[in-house]
């Protein structure tokens, strides 16, 4: 995921979500079960054997490669917990992708997708007429920049959830 976040730039937007969207199904947890093994049977791990020691053993790899695997998603998850903090203000970036969003909603094509475009665009088409550019633009943002939060919490919110089910599941194991 981070080499697909560090080239987003250059990814279609469209292509960007899909390629998320098949990761997420790709590592969404089946029934629950987060673990490579299942420790409540020993039998899983290595069905039919006769050894303690080699009982033992297995479980022993079974438990740190189980170890591993929690790591690994602890640290993306936490990477992107860190990445999905809430926006602090309306930074151009984010005023470019309002205007993106906004002339998707509306099917406005334009040659770049920044304010002082839209702003051209909104003009010659005498779009705005009571409140200025200015005013409107700046709810825009506010208003993209609140719904934006909002989705970014409920995100973070699930992902702290499933940082509490891995530190569970370590303490299973």
């Amino acid at each position: 995921m981070e080499i697909i976040d560090r080239h987003s730039n250059i990814i279609p937007e469209g292509d960007y979500l899909e390629i998320c969207n098949n990761l997420r199904k790709a590592y969404k947890v089946k029934e629950g079960h987060s673990t490579l093994f299942d420790y409540s049977d020993t039998n899983t791990i290595l069905p039919n054997i006769s050894s303690v020691y080699f009982e033992m053993e297995f479980y022993d790899r079974a438990a740190e490669l189980d170890y591993d695997f929690l790591s690994h998603q602890m640290t993306y998850l936490l990477s992107e917990k860190e990445a999905h903090l809430p926006f602090q203000r309306a930074s151009k970036t984010i005023q470019n992708i309002t205007v993106r969003h906004y002339c998707e909603r509306y099917g406005i094509e334009l040659s770049e997708y920044t304010p002082n475009v839209l702003k051209v665009y909104l003009d010659e088409n005498n779009i705005l007429k009571e409140k200025g550019f200015t005013k409107f633009f700046k709810d825009l943002c506010r208003s993209y920049l609140q719904m934006e939060n909002n989705f970014r919490e409920i995100y973070r919110n699930n992902i702290n959830n499933r940082i509490q089910n891995l530190r569970e599941l370590s303490n299973e194991i």
